[in-house]
């Protein structure tokens, strides 16, 4: 299987002007590409494959400003937006009531603001910088540390005030002898933190109340009076206060701001977990 180690490139890191620098490079070889891809459409109704593509372009400044690796990747993301454009037009004649308007030619990116994806393959990357844990793309002064050996590529995408590099990799899965017909759903809720259910046998539905929901009911729950004392006399609040509503809103409030989040994410984990333990663990151990 593959997965993803990410790392945050924010506008204080160091690697961020060279980031954003590729990225402008490969804006440009984008747009250069979907201009060539247009007015061929608009000639022929068709549009160059992605070899022909490569072989057009090879001898450009935006080709040559990035590695042949990377303007290759360029190309075929400018392909799959035209593949994309001619599935979604036969979609729109066979079944035209599941679109609001027909389907637009993939457009430019803006000239100046506009950053394009960028997509270093294994062979785009330093050897012997992953043997030394060093995330090393070629043409750069770029280094990003990582522990990963098996490296199928590196993507660099741009986000609105910053980059996430992501480094796909592989690893074996490994087999724990798991039901994969066991099924659990949980959803997200506004009067509740969440519902949890599952088709597995035995388990029942629950839901976990907010922090905010807590607070109500206890307030609500009346206060026991000890039978020796006599009842506390409530005094009428003065006409500048606020009314007790009001002010039982602004605790409720306040406390829900305040404690809400630290109540959120360790409930999540337990939901989580305890899913993870009902579905795959416990019938592992069990066997």
């Amino acid at each position: 299987m593959r997965l993803v180690e990410r790392h945050l490139i924010n506008r204080h890191h160091d690697l961020f002007l060279e980031i954003d620098a590729l990225c402008f490079r490969s804006k440009n070889l984008y747009n250069l590409a979907m201009y060539h891809m247009r007015q061929e459409f608009f000639k022929t109704g068709g549009v160059f494959s992605y070899e022909q593509l490569d072989s057009l372009l090879q001898g450009t400044e935006a080709y040559k400003a990035l590695p042949a690796k990377v303007s290759q990747q360029v190309f075929m993301q400018v392909s799959i937006s035209w593949k994309s454009f001619f599935a979604a037009k036969i979609a729109f004649k066979e079944t035209p009531e599941k679109f609001f308007a027909p389907p637009r030619l993939p457009g430019y990116k803006p000239k100046q603001s506009g950053r394009n994806l960028i997509i270093y393959t294994a062979q785009a990357l330093s050897r012997p910088g992953l043997r030394a844990g060093q995330i090393i793309p070629s043409k750069t002064t770029l280094s990003i540390p990582t522990q990963q050996q098996q490296v199928h590529q590196v993507r660099i995408v741009p986000r609105v005030n910053h980059y996430v590099m992501e480094v796909v990799y592989a690893r074996e899965a490994i087999s724990l002898g798991l039901d994969k017909n066991n099924i659990a759903g949980m959803d997200l809720g506004v009067d509740n933190l969440a519902a949890v259910t599952s088709n597995t046998k035995g388990f029942s539905y629950f839901a976990i109340a907010k922090s905010s929901k807590a607070i109500e009911v206890s307030e609500e729950e009346p206060v026991p009076e000890s039978p020796s004392q006599e009842p506390i006399k409530k005094e009428k609040p003065t006409p500048t206060s606020p009314p007790i509503d009001i002010q039982k809103e602004e605790v409720v409030k306040k406390a829900d701001e305040q404690n809400n989040w630290y109540f959120i994410i360790p409930a999540v984990i337990v939901v989580i977990t305890l899913l993870i333990y009902l579905l795959f663990i416990k019938d592992w151990t069990e066997k």
